[in-house]
């Protein structure tokens, strides 16, 4: 490995950019049945990692008026706001596959079959309320993991 190589793999492993990342899922999604995922890498470099992940979240939203009204020396005073809240209702991580070493300019794909329990809340966007399901898929390695980041998906 010359210098230039290590360099780069230096970059690499500070920014995590040694794969572009991808996550696709099956077009029929249902809570209670399962799915399939399909996590992709295009390696911009090799790269050893330890396993291929996978998180899953659902993340409740809202957002209404709010009304404070205080009372001083007898007078009243309204202020309103807009309110927001957030909170996360589910979230589950994979392991999809173990140690590997990935070589530069190859694709690598895995396919993971993931059921959400049907007790849990489906995509809903409401009057003051949104329920939004996330997905984000991973190579862990050293430094910076190359990831997709978490994309919105809808089931029902």
């Amino acid at each position: 490995m010359g210098f230039w190589d290590k360099v780069k793999s230096v970059k690499n492993m500070v920014t995590g950019g040694a794969a572009d990342m991808e996550v696709s899922l099956s077009d029929e999604r249902s809570l209670g049945e399962p799915f399939m995922v399909r996590i992709s890498a295009i390696m911009k470099g090799d790269l050893k990692i330890s396993k291929v992940y996978l998180k899953i979240r659902a993340m409740e939203y809202i957002e209404a008026d709010g009304i404070e009204i205080e009372y001083e020396n007898g007078e009243q005073e309204v202020e309103r706001e807009i309110v927001r809240k957030s909170t996360e209702t589910f979230h589950q991580d994979y392991n999809v596959s173990g140690p590997e070493e990935l070589d530069e300019g190859e694709t690598y794909t895995w396919e993971y079959e993931v059921i959400l329990s049907d007790d849990l809340n489906g995509t809903y966007q409401g009057v003051h309320a949104l329920h939004q399901w996330e997905i984000y898929a991973g190579l862990d390695a050293m430094g910076n993991d190359p990831d997709t980041g978490w994309r919105t998906f809808e089931i029902y």
